[in-house]
């Protein structure tokens, strides 16, 4: 699948660099950087019933990208990922192990 998350990757070419993570990766340097993403296989978080996860499989190797740039850059990153899907159970873990990272970063 090829999601339009800024319009058409062609048409709209300067929307999409104006937003592409892995152009602005410098722009992070000295900014603490937490990044959580799953390869759409069903995982432990999710109910028996799940199926493969064609959005997180499509996001999976943006993040990758980004996170390659960024060790590139010599900016440190976090990084959490595994098995799973695009859902909440994954969104709320990812979230509770960002918010220490978050919480320090406005106390500085």
């Amino acid at each position: 699948a090829d999601y339009l998350l800024w319009g058409d990757r062609t048409d709209q070419a300067d929307v999409w660099a104006a937003h592409d993570p892995v152009g602005m990766a410098a722009a992070l340097d000295g900014k603490p950087i937490y990044v959580s993403w799953q390869d759409g296989q069903p995982g432990p978080l999710d109910p028996p019933e799940a199926t493969f996860d064609d959005l997180e499989a499509w996001v999976a190797p943006q993040n990758e990208a980004f996170v390659a740039r960024s060790e590139e850059l010599g900016i440190p990153v976090t990084v959490e990922t595994g098995q799973g899907t695009h859902s909440w159970p994954y969104w709320q873990q990812g979230l509770h192990h960002a918010l220490p990272i978050l919480l320090e970063a406005l106390e500085e």
